[in-house]
């Protein structure tokens, strides 16, 4: 009974990541579609299942014209976890502050906490509001990984103590204060 039980579940299995691959591809034509509500969706639905392979896909809409696309591509980099860690690793390193800040909130909201240390990148960014969106990101960290914000202390320092933005400043003494000791 055992052998059919696991039979049956290979099986199961096997149906299920067809139909995922099915619904991948047709979720990528659907970027395409000219209804930016169309292509949130699909940016969202692909970021929930999380594969690697469309991380890349998702991070392109993070410098989309709607907000809403922007926003919704920021939330399904985070979703995607570890799979989506070397494409917010690349929209760290975009050439627009816009993109690299919701890249750094991407990373904030993400449940990866070896990915995390890439919000250091965001909070030594030339652009203000990179790192201004760092520090709001560090607000955010899933309770499971709060912990490691510690590593940010020195970054925030560094921010409380010398950035030209009095904003930025006081920003960073309130995430200092928030750390845990």
């Amino acid at each position: 009974r055992s052998q059919q039980f696991k039979a049956a579940l290979t099986r199961e299995w096997d149906e299920s990541e067809r139909l995922a691959q099915g619904a991948r591809l047709a979720l990528t034509q659907l970027l395409a579609d000219p209804d930016q509500d169309v292509v949130r969706t699909a940016v969202i639905a692909l970021g929930q299942m999380g594969h690697e392979a469309d991380a890349a896909k998702v991070a392109r809409f993070l410098s989309h014209n709607a907000a809403a696309v922007r926003e919704a591509a920021a939330a399904s980099l985070a979703r995607m976890g570890k799979t989506g860690r070397g494409a917010r690793a690349l929209a760290l390193k975009d050439k627009e502050p816009r993109t690299r800040a919701l890249a750094a909130l991407a990373v904030a909201q993400s449940w990866d906490g070896e990915g995390l240390t890439l919000l250091g990148i965001a909070l030594r960014d030339e652009d203000p509001q990179v790192r201004a969106a760092a520090i709001s990101g560090l607000s955010i960290i899933p309770s499971r990984i709060s912990a490691l914000r510690v590593q940010f202390r020195e970054d925030l320092k560094r921010i409380e103590e010398g950035d030209a933005s009095i904003g930025l400043r006081a920003a960073a003494a309130m995430a200092l204060a928030g750390l845990p000791k």
